[in-house]
Parts: structure tokens; C-alpha cells; sequence
């Protein structure tokens, strides 16, 4: 199946196939699946369970936390007007869509990289 076709899952990041024996879970960690009533895709939904010790209220300041920036983003790119022209120039650097997402930027943060922790 091509990998635009298959469900992602949100939690661990992983291509998942259409028909699954254990039901309507991800085949890595289990999140179960939750799909749009309109559109049928899978929700960007993640469960997760507070810490002995934490209130509703620490969580919810701890969610608002921005995930900190590892460096400042620079202009990407140029506007060069004259009298003849008009141009862009665009830089080197291929920004990364990922990077700007905050649900993905604060997930990263809060396992501590990329790699999935259960």
C-alpha cells in the first residue's frame, strides 16, 4: 500500500495497513484510532495519563509550555526589485514543514527527540 494511503499513526509516527487483526489499533504501540465522522481519516489524537502527583491545573499550564526552539529562524529568502525586474531568490535551505506543526514540535519535546517512548 502506498504510504499516503495507510493511516499514520500520531503517537509513534507509524504507517499502519488498511486491514489489521488487532482492530482499529496501531501495530507498533496500540494507540487505538479515532476517525473523523466526515472524512474518515484518522484524528491526530493522543491519550495520555497524568502523573501521580499533578493537578488538572499543572497540566494544563505544562500543555501551554512552548516547546523551546533549538535556533532562530533566518529569512529563507530575497526580494530584489529594479527598474527592468522584479525577483525572489529563494535560499539554500529547504525548511521543514514538520518543524513549524506545534502538536509534532511539542511531542518531540516531550520524549525528548524523534524516536518513539512508550
Amino acid at each position: 500500500d502506498s504510504e499516503e494511503l495507510v493511516p499514520m499513526c500520531y503517537r509513534c509516527s507509524t504507517n499502519n495497513p488498511l486491514l489489521n487483526n488487532q482492530g482499529n489499533v496501531c501495530i507498533n504501540c496500540r494507540q487505538p484510532f479515532v476517525f473523523s465522522s466526515s472524512s474518515y481519516e484518522v484524528l491526530p489524537l493522543v491519550e495520555f495519563f497524568l502523573e501521580e502527583g499533578i493537578t488538572d491545573e499543572e497540566a494544563v499550564s505544562l500543555i501551554d509550555l512552548e516547546a523551546p526552539r533549538t535556533e532562530k529562524k533566518r529569512n529563507k529568502w530575497q526580494e530584489i526589485t529594479n527598474t527592468d525586474a522584479q525577483t525572489l531568490r529563494l535560499g539554500d535551505d529547504i525548511i521543514d514543514e514538520m518543524e513549524d506543526d506545534p502538536f509534532t514540535a511539542k511531542l518531540s519535546f516531550e520524549q525528548g527527540g524523534s524516536t518513539f517512548v512508550p
